[in-house]
């Protein structure tokens, strides 16, 4: 069965490390090192999230020199830079939503404080899930969900 739109995602990102991972990248991160020490990640699960990343074209690898050596940089490509808006969703739910002793920063652009919002192309007004449709091409989740196998009855 082929995964649906949200199917397809989650097969790529709903992973706590890959997202904390994009998290880094956007603050600057590009270095191995640099995600070890921030994230507190084990080398072994860094090394295959940045694989599996680097795979499905979220990031790229860059050679840059340290020393004598030659060492990879990890870059967002087109693709990952898209997840932006992603992010910033899931850091404006859990600045609503989570309780925290010392809240969250806020996003600044051009000296002010932003939201998000989902706007019409066309009018610029803001939309919500009230007003939204969809054309639905596959069933929801379809293909994102675990099978279920029938149970032999014994007799």
């Amino acid at each position: 069965m082929a995964l649906s739109t949200i199917g397809r995602a989650l097969a790529e990102l709903a992973d706590s490390w890959t997202l904390l991972i994009l998290q880094r990248a956007f603050l600057g991160v590009r270095r191995f090192a640099g995600w070890r020490d921030q994230l507190g990640i084990s080398e072994s699960v860094l090394a295959g999230r940045l694989r599996d990343m680097t795979a499905a074209g979220l990031l790229e690898v860059r050679p840059y020199r340290d020393g004598g050596r030659s060492r990879p940089e990890y870059w967002l490509t087109p693709r990952g830079l898209d997840l932006w808006s992603l992010l910033v969703a899931i850091w404006s739910w859990e600045r609503e939503w989570v309780p925290r002793e010392v809240p969250l920063p806020d996003l600044w652009h051009n000296g002010h404080t932003c939201d998000i919002a989902l706007v019409c192309a066309a009018c610029r007004e803001v939309v919500t899930a009230r007003d939204a449709a969809t054309e639905q091409l596959l069933p929801p989740f379809a293909g994102s969900l675990p099978r279920v196998h029938p149970r032999r009855s014994r007799g």
